[in-house]
């Protein structure tokens, strides 16, 4: 319950894949983009949580739980 009688359900994808090129995102539809480790990516969540999405947050936290977040990210030079 969202309030006002609203119910929300929201689905959550996560697209995974390996690539060797350098990623060139078109910027009609990515303002900005970085690398980041799992690692770093958590320690912004937990430090900043209102700069991500409540359902971002969310899966984040369900995929550690699960196991599902990679060790390591190995960065295209």
């Amino acid at each position: 319950d969202v309030g006002g009688g609203l119910i929300e359900y929201e689905y959550d994808h996560l697209f995974v894949g390996r690539w060797s090129g350098r990623p060139e995102p078109d910027p009609a539809e990515v303002a900005d983009w970085r690398w980041v480790s799992v690692e770093e990516l958590e320690n912004e969540v937990a430090l900043h949580p209102r700069r991500f999405t409540y359902w971002f947050r969310v899966a984040l936290l369900e995929l550690r739980s699960e196991g599902r977040l990679p060790d390591r990210v190995h960065r295209v030079a």
